[in-house]
């Protein structure tokens, strides 16, 4: 056998690694949009307590 079914199937290591790039970047992303809004609304409650806000 030239290829072991382990290696067919894609169960090598430096194949596994690759997988997660894209998710990473995902959770990254979200986790950047996330404390993005969060600034913005304590910013906005912060202006609004100190009476300046709207």
């Amino acid at each position: 056998m030239l290829i072991s079914p382990a290696l067919a199937h894609g169960a090598s290591g430096a194949d596994a690694a690759r997988g997660f790039g894209p998710l990473i970047l995902v959770v990254v992303a979200v986790v950047f949009v996330l404390v993005l809004v969060g600034e913005k609304k304590w910013r906005g409650r912060k202006l609004a307590r100190d009476g300046n806000g709207k």
